[in-house]
C-alpha cells in the first residue's frame, strides 16, 4: 500500500507504535538542544518567590549547613529573615576570605536570585539534635518578610558531588 500526503504525492506518513516515540524523542531532543536539560518545577514557590534548587551537606559534629537558589519573580523586593532546620533555628552566612561572616538578612531584588554554595553565602546550623548524613532529607523553614514562611525538603549530598 502506498502512502499519499494531504496533497495527494507519495511520500505520506505512517501511524503506529513508531510515531508516539518519534514524537517523543524529538521533544526530547529539542528539549536538552536548549541548555542540555529539561526544566524542573522549583522545590517551593510562594508569593513571587521560587526555591530552584537546593542542597545540604552532612552533618560535621553538631553542625550542618545548606545551600539553596532563590529567585524572587515579584514585583517587589522580599527579604530572607529566618530560618529553621526542623525546629531548630539557623543563620545565614557568607564567607569573606577564610572568615565567616554571620548575615542578618539577604534581600532579592524583583527579578534577582541568589544562588547559595560552599564558600560563599549558605545556611549554616549548629547545635543539631542528629546527625544528617548523605541519602537523608533535611527540612528547611525558610521567613521572608512579604511572601511569609516557605518550606522545603532538600537532599544531602557528599561534598564531591554538590552542584
Amino acid at each position: 500500500m502506498e502512502l499519499l500526503n494531504s496533497a495527494g504525492v507519495p511520500g505520506g506518513c505512517r501511524s503506529g507504535p513508531a510515531g508516539p516515540v518519534f514524537l517523543f524523542l524529538f521533544v526530547a531532543a529539542i528539549g536538552l538542544g536548549c541548555g542540555g536539560q529539561l526544566p524542573r518545577p522549583p522545590l517551593a514557590e510562594r508569593g513571587g518567590l521560587q526555591v530552584l534548587s537546593g542542597y545540604a551537606s552532612p552533618t560535621v559534629g553538631e553542625a550542618g549547613a545548606a545551600y539553596l537558589h532563590i529567585r524572587n519573580s515579584a514585583d517587589l523586593p522580599d527579604t530572607l529573615f529566618a530560618v529553621q532546620n526542623e525546629g531548630q533555628s539557623g543563620m545565614l552566612m557568607t564567607t569573606e576570605g577564610t572568615r565567616m561572616i554571620m548575615v542578618v538578612s539577604a534581600t532579592i531584588a524583583p527579578g534577582s536570585e541568589i544562588a547559595m554554595r560552599p564558600g560563599g553565602m549558605h545556611l549554616m546550623f549548629e547545635g543539631l539534635s542528629r546527625p544528617v548524613a548523605v541519602g537523608d532529607t533535611v527540612r528547611l523553614s525558610l521567613r521572608f518578610a512579604r511572601a511569609g514562611e516557605l518550606g522545603v525538603l532538600v537532599p544531602v549530598v557528599a561534598y564531591g558531588e554538590m552542584p
